[in-house]
């Protein structure tokens, strides 16, 4: 199984309480996932507590069977909705893939 971690930090331009409540939006686009793309195994966003300006505003965690199912929820027609609406408000990005 695919393990995908992505961390998302928000612009510096706004405000910790309006990147909070993006990271809220974010997470709560990406957890109803799962219920539209099949190749999901586990899906888990938080919006995490930034405390300064540097720290990261969200996490996405989840689980795919392999490379094949994690591109095809890459490219699925709902998760570019979500990426659309975080890329727009994005100014770091971190990802991890690994197998466990």
């Amino acid at each position: 199984m695919l393990r995908h971690v992505v961390l998302f930090r928000f612009n510096d331009s706004y405000s910790l309480l309006q990147r909070r409540e993006i990271a809220e939006k974010a997470a709560i686009l990406l957890n109803g996932l799962i219920e539209k793309i099949p190749e999901i195994i586990r899906i888990q966003a938080v919006a995490l507590s930034a405390s300064d300006k540097d720290s990261y505003d969200l996490i996405l965690d989840s689980d795919f069977k392999d490379e094949i199912a994690l591109e095809v929820y890459q490219k699925h027609e709902e998760h570019l909705k979500v990426a659309e609406f975080i890329h727009q408000h994005r100014q770091f990005r971190a990802v991890a893939d690994y197998y466990i």
